[in-house]
């Protein structure tokens, strides 16, 4: 029987929006759901778990791009813009953590996303975004 290696990582999920889907000359890019940590979760579950696990995040071509939302229960305020080129976010941790906590590590990770384009969201209203969606 193979023993599971002592650290499985996640390779990092890389997103480059697709400049010829935003219509006209604006840089609006929508992030729906970013669900790397629930994927995580249930690989961490699997033969592939380790002890320690990573899981690393990276999203490209940001700048001049706009958070903005289609649903109409969740009201921007303001004009939430960056300026950042690129986000990286990585997480390190327990297997334990990772299956107990997804939720918190996706809204950490959101919540710092989010930050980079001017927009300070609590884990309070993160938890409640996330019921709203089902995660």
């Amino acid at each position: 029987m193979r023993s599971a290696p002592n650290n499985t990582s996640v390779k990092p999920a890389t997103v480059e929006p697709d400049d010829a889907n935003l219509g006209g000359t604006t840089r609006n890019s929508r992030i729906e759901r970013l669900e790397i940590f629930e994927f995580a979760a249930r690989l961490a579950l699997s033969p592939a778990a380790a002890v320690q696990m990573r899981v690393e995040i990276k999203l490209n071509k940001l700048a001049g791009r706009r958070l903005v939302t289609t649903d109409s229960r969740i009201a921007l305020h303001g004009d939430y813009q960056t300026q950042d080129a690129d986000w990286s976010y990585r997480w390190e941790g327990s297997v334990f953590k990772l299956i107990a906590t997804p939720r918190e590590l996706a809204s950490t990770a959101a919540r710092d996303l989010f930050a980079r384009f001017g927009l300070e969201v609590s884990p309070m209203i993160m938890r409640m975004l996330q019921e709203r969606i089902g995660r």
